[in-house]
């Protein structure tokens, strides 16, 4: 049961956040923290959270993404700003988004959210304590089990 829900709230949030990787307003301001061309956004906001285990997790988290490109979108993050700022930009560009194309639904995800907090920390269990506890290579490979772990329960969305 809590499997299906988390399934179908992945694949609903999937859909519904898909332009904040692509998003004019977040790349702008991704740029204006001197991010040359805001260039790397996607990688960089995306792999905040893990950055500090090293290129090499994050270059497994993002299995199918050319390593150079990763490491390259971190490089670009670490020379112009910061992770967190680009998280930050990330989180901001959502709020506006959501405010922006779908503020009928805020309200009903407002209410969604400790489940879906839920299902997000079920699925990515197990990734801080491999960083902490593992060497970056062991990290990396933990990250890529998590990933086809997270394959399994939610097809054809997760990574």
């Amino acid at each position: 049961m809590e499997i299906d829900i988390g399934r179908r709230m992945s694949f609903a949030s999937h859909r519904l956040v898909g332009w904040i990787f692509w998003d004019p307003f977040a790349i702008e301001r991704y740029a204006s923290l001197g991010v040359p061309n805001g260039a790397g956004y996607y990688i960089a906001s995306r792999a905040a959270p893990l950055a500090a285990a090293g290129d090499q997790a994050v270059i497994a988290a993002f299995g199918s993404i050319h390593p150079g490109f990763v490491a390259g979108a971190l490089q670009l993050c670490r020379e112009h700003a910061s992770f967190a700022a680009a998280a930050a930009v990330r989180d901001e560009a959502v709020v506006r988004g959501l405010a922006g194309y779908a503020p009928e639904i805020v309200d009903g995800l407002a209410e969604l959210a400790p489940r879906m907090w839920e299902a997000g920390r079920l699925a990515l269990s197990g990734r801080p304590r491999a960083v902490r506890l593992a060497s970056r290579v062991a990290a990396a490979r933990r990250c890529a089990a998590v990933g086809m772990a997270r394959r399994q329960l939610h097809p054809g969305v997760a990574r």
